[in-house]
């Protein structure tokens, strides 16, 4: 039986908004305005707050009072008034961000390009794609996905190399969190659950378990194999430090790393005992 320490309450404040009502609140230029330029206002490295008639000239409305009914809607859900004058509530910093990546709107795509790693499964060509802002690696003889990742569409910018290195970046942070049992998304519990699974890649059958990790409050789940699960342990990390292996600095190109495959020995399904080498 739990006791109100161990479960936190969740109260709804008097001017929360459903989904719908919050997203519509986005549905005009003006208010779009008023939150970019109060992301936008920093100095040497500070968020600061903008008075009403500065956040006005910011946004170029001449007419005080079409700009005062714009901010007062906006008001409570991603923007607070302070004595000292407005600023981003945290969910208005997050709508900033994602309008200022692209993560909202932009369709990159970048086709197959060869990533000049042979597949650990069949020998193959590993290469990588993006597409609905979603970095793919995999072989392309065989099959084998090694590693799906959204990368918010800024890296592109800065060639492959770097989209490689981006979405290797955001698999690690993600697999930490998952790791300790926390949803990436929305912070409640994870479950994690063995899969068995016999894979076929190039006609050659690779006994592993792919471990499931999903979440009972948002809805998201990822897949793994039972080594990538570890990689980020601390134990490992040092293990790989002490043989001149920096972990922490692979890629998704790197498909050897992930523990798959062969590298993943079932010795036991019930329960479930798995040696990753």
């Amino acid at each position: 039986m739990s006791s109100d320490a161990d479960t936190p309450a969740r109260r709804a404040g008097e001017d929360e908004h459903g989904p719908a009502e919050a997203f519509s609140l986005l549905a005009n230029e003006d208010r779009v305005g008023i939150l970019l330029a109060l992301g936008d206002a920093t100095e040497f490295g500070e968020v600061r707050k903008l008075s009403f008639s500065e956040l006005r000239r910011a946004v170029e409305v001449e007419d005080s009072g079409r700009f005062n009914y714009h901010l007062d809607q906006l008001l409570g859900t991603f923007v607070r008034e302070d004595p000292d004058g407005y600023g981003l509530t945290y969910p208005g910093v997050l709508v900033h961000g994602a309008v200022r990546a692209g993560t909202l709107t932009d369709r990159s795509r970048v086709e197959p390009f060869d990533v000049d790693r042979p597949c650990p499964a069949c020998g193959g060509a590993v290469e990588a794609a993006y597409r609905d802002q979603l970095l793919r690696v995999g072989c392309a003889d065989c099959g084998t996905l090694f590693g799906k990742v959204h990368v918010p569409p800024g890296a592109l910018g800065a060639g492959t190399d770097h989209l490689l290195r981006a979405g290797y970046g955001f698999v690690l942070r993600d697999a930490v969190v998952v790791r300790e049992g926390i949803c990436p998304t929305c912070g409640d519990g994870l479950r994690h659950d063995f899969v068995a699974e016999e894979r076929a890649a190039g006609g050659r059958d690779l006994p592993g378990a792919t471990v499931l990790h999903r979440c009972g409050g948002c809805g998201f789940f990822v897949h793994s194999t039972a080594g990538f699960v570890l990689l980020t342990h601390p134990e490992v990390v040092s293990f790989f430090a002490d043989h001149g292996v920096d972990v922490l600095a692979g890629g998704l190109d790197e498909p050897g790393l992930t523990g798959g495959g062969d590298a993943v020995e079932v010795r036991s399904r019930d329960p479930w005992r798995v040696a990753v080498t």
